[in-house]
């Protein structure tokens, strides 16, 4: 990733983490606080929401309570008795008043004797009906704590029932078995809406928590176990949370009611202005950072990068960056400038050493064969004449076999100096060709103008006089040359010439060693 890039990318994550950190802040701190009466006003209509309903509870627990003291109440329990005459005493009027579901006589053994609800509510009270029977030990812990009203949770249906239950004893002279009166309401949202309408503010229902944290109860508790919560939801409305747990203490139900709370103008205005004002001094610090990083860093750091990739292009190592920027980035430049240098050092070495012939210190064969390859085109398209001699070293494996190797070395070394010392115009090129084989490149030069440099390489051998007692043609060093000079004309010239001058050499040493052959004393001879 470019430094550009990874700026202003950071930048943005400081800023949006600044940012929301500010915003919770403010918003912590200037709407997640209610003051001492907001938290009385709410608490307060709380308490009527917990008192209507505790109000409606008790009317249910006060109408069964007096039911089941009615001494003609228990006819409706004789078995001979019809639906009909059941309602003479309770009647749907009585039922619907109570908005109950419907009511039972269970005998003191949980045995259903008899069950009724209102017609339109049948169904739901029978499926009631068959859970019922089995809360025996609920119901009998209940009475034994003077707790007439129980809210029971029946999970297999998902449906909170209140249960207002008392024991039933009959007159002397009716015959029936001790049992107990119960009446079943549904807590459903109806059961709300009853309330809310007492209230005058709609109230929610929900089986679970409603999920909101932060939340006060009451001190004080009812037989049904209330508990308000207060909870803010948005920086202008709370939420009013009454929760009643269950009998068995495993389910909760909850009336919620949403409270608008007004809020000081000013705060809000204080808030926005200094949330504009973060925003905004926010942006300006992040342009003058991208500015001067623009400056100080990006711009030379992409120069630094031009620059380096211009090593890559031209393949040059003679250029050096200019030192420019902060004070990191000129310490950068001038090491990249002493890497360049040792590298250019070293590349000159290297290129030096292959080039060189590691013995004689002249060019060696390769390297030849470039400088030939550029020359013999410079003499096609020019049309001049190119001279080679090829050169070899008469008995010179004699000379290694008696002196020894390091005597041959030497004697190399100083034919090589020989034959440079021959040489003088900057264009002639020596090269050791092979073991004890040299060849020399003349430009613009015919054979006549080879002549006499023949002569001089033969007189200067001779005149140095190396001993070479193994030797069949002299006791010093002496060599034969093959020379040839041509005019090129195709570029299959370049390897004719070459051939010629090496088939001359073989020529020359056939014909007794020590002596220069060219093309001209080939043909005469």
């Amino acid at each position: 990733m470019k430094i550009r890039t990874l700026f202003i990318v950071s930048l943005i994550v400081i800023f949006a983490i600044a940012g929301i950190v500010i915003f919770l802040g403010l918003k912590y701190k200037t709407f997640a606080r209610l003051n001492e009466t907001e938290i009385t006003a709410l608490k307060e209509k709380n308490l009527q929401i917990i008192r209507t309903i505790q109000s409606d509870l008790d009317r249910h627990k006060y109408n069964t309570k007096d039911w089941a003291n009615w001494d003609d109440s228990y006819n409706f329990l004789l078995g001979h008795l019809t639906e009909k005459n059941f309602h003479v005493h309770f009647s749907q009027d009585m039922l619907v008043n109570m908005n109950d579901l419907g009511m039972l006589f269970l005998s003191s053994d949980f045995r259903y004797i008899f069950s009724y609800s209102r017609d339109e509510l049948k169904n739901e009270f029978d499926l009631v009906l068959t859970r019922l029977q089995d809360k025996k030990n609920l119901f009998l812990h209940a009475l034994s704590e003077d707790n007439h009203q129980l809210l029971i949770y029946i999970e297999e249906l998902k449906l909170h029932v209140l249960a207002t239950i008392y024991a039933v004893t009959p007159t002397e002279d009716l015959s029936i078995s001790d049992g107990f009166l119960i009446t079943v309401s549904l807590i459903d949202q109806s059961f709300a809406d009853r309330i809310g309408f007492v209230l005058g503010q709609p109230l929610g229902l929900s089986i679970k928590s409603i999920g909101i944290t932060g939340f006060q109860c009451l001190e004080e508790s009812t037989t049904l176990q209330f508990c308000d919560k207060v909870v803010l939801v948005n920086a202008g409305a709370a939420v009013l949370d009454v929760r009643i747990r269950d009998s068995e203490g495993k389910n909760d139900i909850n009336f919620q009611a949403k409270v608008e709370r007004p809020l000081n103008k000013q705060v809000v205005q204080v808030f926005r202005e200094s949330l504009l004002v973060i925003l905004v001094t926010g942006i300006c610090v992040a342009i003058m950072n991208l500015l001067l990083i623009q400056m100080l860093i990006v711009r030379p750091t992409d120069s630094l990068a031009k620059e380096f990739s211009a090593f890559t292009t031209h393949r040059s190592l003679r250029k050096r960056l200019p030192s420019k920027g902060p004070q990191e980035i000129k310490k950068m430049t001038t090491a990249a400038n002493a890497m360049l240098d040792e590298i250019e050092a070293l590349h000159l070495k290297v290129e030096s050493l292959s080039r060189t012939d590691e013995l004689t210190g002249i060019c060696n064969r390769r390297y030849f064969n470039e400088l030939y390859n550029k020359e013999f085109r410079r003499a096609l398209r020019g049309k001049y004449s190119l001279t080679l001699m090829m050169i070899d070293v008469d008995y010179f494996k004699q000379y290694n076999d008696h002196y020894g190797h390091s005597a041959g070395d030497d004697c190399l070394r100083r034919v090589s100096q020989i034959l440079q010392n021959c040489l003088n115009r900057a264009g002639d090129v020596i090269a050791r060709y092979g073991g004890e084989e040299f060849i020399i490149l003349i430009p613009a030069c015919t054979e006549k103008e080879a002549t006499p440099l023949l002569q001089q390489i033969k007189a200067s051998l001779a005149q140095t006089a190396i001993p070479h007692s193994y030797s069949e043609v002299s006791p010093v060093v002496t060599c034969s040359i093959g020379a040839i000079s041509m005019i090129p004309q195709t570029p299959d010239d370049q390897h004719r010439l070459q051939v010629r001058a090496d088939e001359l050499l073989y020529q020359a040493k056939h014909a007794g060693r020590n002596q220069a052959m060219t093309s001209s004393q080939l043909s005469s001879g």
